[in-house]
């Protein structure tokens, strides 16, 4: 039984109620492989788990593909997962007090209309988390396809083994801009600490996403290195997995989890009827959602965005 399956049922007990580390402790001794998990008998499962989570970890099964590997189904469990915690992320913003709205920029910019108050806030609400969230997500896909491997050295997010006594420390990010200038000087301390204890490694900077050209001019500055020390886009998604082209095998789970998306959230407890399409179609609707609270409290036109900005202070 491989490591790997038992962290895949961690992932898929995450969405069933009722299951936690013992149980799934018991359905991998039980069940070990990801195989055996995909064509065992539901009753084989109901020995194991209480009646309340039967039902839902058969229907997570059921949303799994046994034609692709754990991994990719791994990785689309992960994407259900995410657009479900920003969906009700969303579902939370039910007036303008839960938007934390800066008065002095809202005058700056001259949002002048409710409409644009709460769009403009409410999309930069839920972008921060979602770029948060996305960056945890592309660490823990760049871990599960087997080549890094965790690491205890201060500092870093993952470890490569290249051969020859030669260990390649990596900090994982986003993108071509995610770092800013105090972020690359801590990790610039980071390596020296790293060199000092292991002088033969290697440390690289991996971005998830761009090209080398699009690398900010602040990593090409403050990176010891510069970009000799950075992998980015399709070179990191090759090295981490070993796979060529592998942003394409992001892409399809990303858009096989948005087509079973709805089903997901009623396995979960959405009702019917109850669940958007998509992250932007239920921000959309939640800007009406605001928007009514806010004339109901507020009134109509200028003098309800005055109210609401000096509502703030």
């Amino acid at each position: 039984m491989s490591g790997n399956y038992k962290e895949f049922l961690k992932c898929v007990s995450e969405s069933v109620k009722g299951i936690g580390g013992k149980t799934t402790e018991k359905i991998a001794e039980k069940i070990p492989s990801f195989k055996e998990f995909m064509e065992a008998n539901p009753e084989d499962f109901k020995k194991l788990v209480n009646k309340n989570s039967f039902g839902t970890l058969i229907k997570i099964r059921e949303l799994l593909d046994s034609k692709i590997t754990m991994e990719e189904n791994w990785m689309r469990l992960i994407f259900l997962k995410f657009l479900y915690e920003n969906m009700k992320s969303v579902k939370e913003k039910t007036d303008i007090t839960t938007l934390h709205i800066n008065p002095f920029l809202a005058k700056a910019m001259k949002l002048n209309k409710p409409e644009d108050i709460i769009s403009f806030y409410i999309y930069q609400s839920i972008g921060r988390g979602l770029v948060t969230s996305m960056g945890n997500i592309f660490q823990k896909i760049s871990m599960i396809f087997g080549i890094l491997k965790e690491t205890k050295q201060a500092g870093f997010d993952a470890e490569l083994d290249e051969g020859n006594g030669v260990t390649n420390f990596m900090q994982i990010k986003s993108g071509p801009d995610t770092l800013n200038v105090e972020m690359l000087r801590k990790l610039k301390d980071h390596i020296d600490y790293a060199k000092s204890q292991h002088p033969n490694c290697k440390t690289t900077l991996g971005l998830c996403y761009g090209t080398e050209e699009q690398v900010s001019s602040k990593i090409l500055t403050y990176l010891p290195g510069g970009i000799e020390n950075v992998i980015i886009g399709k070179k990191f998604w090759e090295l981490v997995t070993g796979q060529k082209d592998f942003d394409e095998v992001i892409f399809e789970n990303i858009d096989s989890a948005l087509k079973s998306f709805k089903e997901y959230c009623e396995v979960l407890g959405c009702e019917e009827g109850q669940v958007e399409n998509d992250i932007i179609e239920a921000i959309n609707k939640q800007i009406d959602v605001i928007l009514k609270n806010w004339h109901e409290s507020y009134g109509n036109g200028v003098d309800s965005v005055n109210k609401v900005i000096k509502g703030q202070m």
